[in-house]
């Protein structure tokens, strides 16, 4: 298994439990609906990494972590007060852009 693609597959189902949870906690119809958007975006890597996870491991896939780490930190903070949910999407988008970057490298390797 590819523990680089785990890693990043166990951080994104962590994201989406974290998702749920700030659907729970608010009262804004609007922004829960929103939230739901993202966790079905972050639910969708979720899928796509799962196919991955025994592609081969290389060192520029293993680089790209500390940056989906920092992404995810960001997102998480927010998460924890959903009052801002144009940032949560933000924040959602920037960990995505990063994990589809990672991705897109590991569906490569997968060829090789």
């Amino acid at each position: 298994m590819n523990e680089t693609l785990k890693e990043i597959h166990d951080l994104l189902v962590d994201r989406v439990d974290s998702l749920s949870d700030a659907v729970g906690k608010t009262n804004d119809v609007a922004t829960a609906k929103q939230l739901l958007v993202e966790m079905q975006e972050v639910l969708h890597r979720v899928n796509v990494t799962q196919n991955l996870l025994f592609t081969q491991a290389s060192q520029e896939l293993k680089d790209m972590l500390p940056a989906i780490k920092q992404a995810d930190s960001e997102l998480k903070q927010s998460l924890q007060s959903v009052q801002n949910a144009v940032k949560v999407i933000a924040q959602t988008s920037q960990l995505l852009e990063y994990v589809d970057k990672a991705l897109d490298l590991a569906k490569t390797l997968a060829l090789i």
